[in-house]
């Protein structure tokens, strides 16, 4: 996970010598950002995974404010200095000067981006300009407008009628991109403070079949020397839907829940969230907030859970969960 070591221009920033040692293209649901870092003195410089932005240990920095949707190799760029953030330049400083940048290459498979840059400004003070190498970091998830109804049926954050729910093969969509359902279990659970029984949905098959749903974040210790001592986060990565159930639905029994900004009913379903793992191995996301859902249990017993659901999330892919499902039941969690 360690990226190999970054190759960037060489100059001046806010009329300081700048050598940036980092070089990251970091892309998000708004666009893409480039941005190259200078740390502190090598003594002090901690070690860092592949797309982590090194904050913490910086000296300079000098980043792309404005979000590129779409950074296209060979083409050149120009970006104004004023849709630059740069340390030492006050936040609303005008600096006359542009950035003219040439990606040559965006190698998603090796997280590898390769270009120049020539950065300058009309009173001398930004002078940067050479080839840089460095860390790629693209997203995986798609942006979605007007999603494509999934087994026939449509993405809506309005209240699904039970009727309505479908008896085809669990299917679903996870951050805009297609996606197979390997695996479901349902548990108690604390959530908030709450006693709640989760759904969870597993795109991909985990370590145990009563795996704990992974969730995002790092909690990283280093050592006086800057390496890494420890690091603490999800055991594995598998991007999920969790439905949050007030109460153990006995069979037979229909439960539904509702907030898109001007409604809310959450009365049997507390939430619905998604966790998303990206592929560079290092960013994750979430979506929390606002959801539409309807579960049917069809049978249960002490061992599994049959029933049908859907399920929506407004995030930039517009996911849902659509179909019948077989969830295996697993002790409960703290």
């Amino acid at each position: 996970m360690v990226p190999p070591p970054h190759h960037a221009p060489r100059g001046k920033l806010v009329g300081k010598p700048f050598a940036p040692d980092v070089v990251l293209l970091l892309e998000s649901s708004d666009g893409a950002t480039l941005g190259f870092y200078q740390r502190a003195a090598e003594k002090q410089k901690r070690e860092r995974w592949r797309c982590e932005e090194p904050l913490g240990d910086v000296d300079l920095k000098l980043v792309a404010s404005k979000q590129i949707p779409d950074w296209k190799t060979g083409t050149a760029i120009e970006i104004p200095l004023d849709d630059w953030s740069a340390t030492g330049a006050s936040f609303n400083q005008k600096t006359p000067g542009k950035a003219t940048i040439t990606l040559t290459k965006k190698d998603a498979e090796h997280f590898r981006v390769e270009g120049s840059i020539e950065v300058a400004s009309t009173d001398g003070s930004w002078d940067v300009k050479g080839p840089f190498e460095g860390d790629y970091c693209p997203m995986k998830g798609i942006a979605r407008e007007t999603p494509e109804p999934l087994a026939g049926v449509p993405w809506s954050m309005d209240a699904f009628a039970s009727a309505k729910l479908p008896k085809t093969p669990i299917t679903a969509i996870l951050d805009g991109n297609p996606a197979h359902i390997a695996h479901t279990t349902f548990r108690h659970r604390k959530y908030l403070d709450k006693d709640v029984t989760e759904l969870a949905f597993f795109e991909d098959a985990p370590p145990d079949p009563c795996s704990e749903r992974p969730r995002g974040g790092w909690l990283t210790n280093y050592g006086a020397d800057g390496h890494i001592t420890s690091r603490d986060g999800a055991k594995f990565r598998d991007d999920s839907f969790a439905i949050l159930l007030t109460d153990e639905p006995k069979a037979g029994a229909t439960v539904s829940g509702l907030n898109n900004g001007s409604k809310t009913d959450t009365k049997q379903i507390v939430d619905v969230n998604l966790e998303m793992f990206e592929k560079d191995g290092y960013r994750s996301g979430a979506y929390d907030q606002y959801f539409s859902a309807t579960v049917a249990i069809d049978a249960i017993d002490e061992k599994s859970v049959e029933g049908r659901i859907y399920a929506a999330v407004p995030d930039s892919g517009k996911s849902m969960i659509v179909g019948e499902f077989t969830a295996v039941r697993c002790p409960a969690l703290p």
